[in-house]
Formats: structure tokens, sequence, C-alpha cells
């Protein structure tokens, strides 16, 4: 029975209530909070694109946060939603009451006009609520290296080169929309994707400029990957610049000699990917994915869905695959609904929720 439960949006005054009920499910064996680590997606300002649960009494027993935003597919703006945050209390499981909290938040989701749901859960929850395992990126190894590549000069990057970064991140056809301001805020909270990173601005002396974060283990979970989540700029100098950066990590005890540094390329990359010519695997994006309006994804990409034998634009789950593929789809393009499918997808980087 769900029915002992509202769900709604939360009041000013409950922002507290959902920040103990987050920390209490996904902080409680680990360090950290989560109103810290993910400040945009907790301020009072974006309080109104959170769910809740509440019983009766007016206890808070389920939550759910949502951060809508902008990408790019293509050069094609398309509006897209973070989930995260997705939380009952245990005594309240196996009720279906996450299930009406993140389908509130879809409803309202469609009512802002977002087209694409990312989610940070994978699993039983999220495969009923129709998300799936979704993209095509591929995981590649890079060649650890002593020494600084001559003429280029690699620097620790943080919150104040917010602007440099946008800059070389104009110039991707598919990419978060992200205002200097915004991406300040996100480096700042010191999270890349849901680890602590290492991020760096690389130049030449022709004027050339890359960057790249690393996403680092986790305190206590030595298993975690070493590895490149967010980079951009010219794809000649991150080659040049990645094996040092490597380098660097395993002269800071980071790596070791026999641990791999990796990197997963953009979901569109051919140039970088050709240049350090060590591709190990091919993975989904790192979460899970609904194309919650597939009509409005289509009108925006310029597409249509009047072709025969397309799923009904009911089923979703469906949509999304056929958007997007999946590592186990055919690494060719073809043509559908006026498109080139698969089509590309961002990963988090900074912009994890």
């Amino acid at each position: 029975m769900t029915a002992e439960v509202e769900i709604r949006t939360p009041g000013a005054g409950e922002r507290s209530a959902i920040i103990e009920l987050s920390n209490r499910v996904f902080r409680s064996d680990r360090e950290g909070r989560m109103e810290r680590e993910y400040p945009i997606l907790f301020s009072e300002e974006n309080l109104c694109n959170w769910r809740i649960a509440q019983t009766p009494s007016g206890e808070v027993v389920s939550a759910a946060g949502l951060w809508p935003g902008e990408i790019l597919i293509e050069g094609k703006k398309i509006a897209v939603g973070s989930l995260g945050s997705v939380c009952t209390d245990r005594e309240y499981r196996g009720r279906g009451i996450a299930s009406r909290v993140i389908g509130e938040l879809e409803r309202h989701a469609l009512g802002l006009g977002l087209r694409l749901f990312f989610v940070s859960g994978e699993g039983g929850l999220y495969d009923r609520f129709g998300a799936v395992k979704a993209g095509r990126f591929a995981i590649g190894e890079v060649a650890q290296e002593e020494g600084e590549p001559r003429g280029v000069r690699i620097e620790r990057l943080s919150e104040e080169d917010a602007e440099f970064v946008e800059d070389l991140n104009r110039r991707e056809a598919t990419r978060y929309v992200r205002s200097p301001e915004l991406l300040r805020r996100l480096i700042a909270r010191g999270h890349l994707c849901d680890r602590p990173f290492i991020a760096y601005r690389i130049e030449d002396e022709e004027g050339r400029g890359a960057y790249a974060a690393v996403a680092l283990p986790l305190p206590g979970k030595s298993s975690d990957r070493v590895i490149v989540e967010e980079y951009g700029g010219d794809r000649t100098l991150l080659a040049r610049a990645l094996g040092s950066i490597g380098g660097r990590l395993r002269s800071q005890g980071i790596l070791s000699s026999e641990e791999p540094f990796l990197i997963r390329f953009k979901s569109d990359e051919t140039e970088l990917e050709n240049l350090l010519g060590r591709t190990l695997s091919l993975e989904p994006f790192p979460g899970t994915v609904k194309v919650i309006d597939p009509e409005g994804f289509l009108n925006d990409m310029g597409g249509a869905s009047v072709e025969t034998g397309l799923p009904p634009l009911s089923d979703k789950r469906a949509w999304t695959l056929l958007l997007f593929g999946s590592p186990q789809s055919p690494p060719s393009r073809s043509a559908a609904c006026g498109l080139r499918l698969p089509l590309p997808l961002v990963s988090y980087g900074f912009s994890y929720v």
C-alpha cells in the first residue's frame, strides 16, 4: 500500500529534511555530505525540482531531485534533466513509493519541456521506470610517460579556469551547455562524476589549448579506476600531454606502474582515439538514460517519426535504445527518422548529480 504517503513538491522549510534523508541513505557508510558534493541539486533555488513522499505525521520518507539543463547533440540543443539522490527510508522500501516520486518528477519535467533524462542509478527501480543502459563510449588506455613534452605547459586547473574550459567546449558539437559561472560552481564542489579529481590546463607555444579532468579513487576504494572523465580542446595537444599527466599521477603514488591510466572518449570521438591508439572496451553511459518525450526530441533534432516500423511514441525504452544505441549496437550509423543513428551522447563529467 502506498496511499499512506503524499507525493508533492517540498516547501521552503523542508530542504533540511531532504538533506537528512539523503545523507542517511547515501552517506551512512562513507565520508562526505550530499549537499556539499551536489550543492546545485540541493540548493534552495532548485527545491522546486524535487518531489518528496510525506507520511500523515509529517515525516519525509522518500525524495528525488531533478536538475534541468541543456546539452548539444550534433549542434542541436536538447533540454535534459539529471535525476539524482533518489532515496527512500529503509522502513518504507518495497512499497512502490520511489516509483511514484520519480513518476511525479517525470510529469514535472515534461511540463518544463525536457526531452531526456540522465539517471545516476541503475537496477530494478530504474528499469521499471524505463531508463536503460544506452550509448557507446570507448574506453582507452594512456601510456604513462616521464617528463613534459617540449613546448607544452601543464598546470593544475581550478574553478578560476572555468572561462578557459568553456571557451574550448564551445567548439564541440556534442556537449553540455554551461555558462562559465555554472561550471565554476561545478568545479568548486570538488567532484568529477561522483569522485574526487585532479584537472589540468594544457597550453603550448603556438597558442593551442586543452584540458583534462581525471577521476580519482574514493578513500579506501583502491579498485576505483583512475580515468579521464572530461576533456576538451586541441586533440593533438591532448595526446601529447596525457602521457605526461599519467607519469605525474604515478610519481604522486596515485597510479602504480602496473595500473592502467584510462580515458573515457567522447561518444563521437575519432581523432583522439586514433592518436592514442589503445582502445580497450566499449561502455554505455555511466548511469541510465530515458527519452521522456520522443516526439519533442525528434522535433528538436530535425527528425520525424513518420516511417513505418518504428516503435510507438509511448514506448520510451525502445526509443531510447533506437536513438542512442548501446555497446552491443552495430558500429556503423544508419538512417532512420530523418537522422543518422545511433546519435552521440554526452557523459557526465563535471555535470554529475
